[in-house]
């Protein structure tokens, strides 16, 4: 975080929920996997996001339903609760 405000960042990429709150607070901006995966699928540079976020699964990366759900919508894919 300290570097991000050093270089003065467009965006801090973060996903863990205290350190995005902390960031947050000092003004950073953040985004998280999601959302880069979304703007690549924005950009056409990936056919799909759920099929990377659920790659991504087995390494311990966790989304709640509902947030999958979200991402679904934005992304314009099916995801089956």
């Amino acid at each position: 975080m300290l570097l991000a405000e050093e270089v003065e960042c467009r965006f801090l990429l973060i996903d863990e929920r205290k350190g995005r709150a902390v960031a947050k607070r000092r003004g950073i901006p953040v985004v998280g996997v999601a959302g880069v995966l979304l703007a690549a699928r924005k950009r056409r540079l990936i056919d799909a996001v759920l099929p990377i976020l659920k790659s991504l699964e087995p390494g311990g990366y966790r989304l709640s339903s509902e947030l999958v759900q979200e991402i679904a919508g934005f992304a314009g894919e099916n995801h089956d609760v």
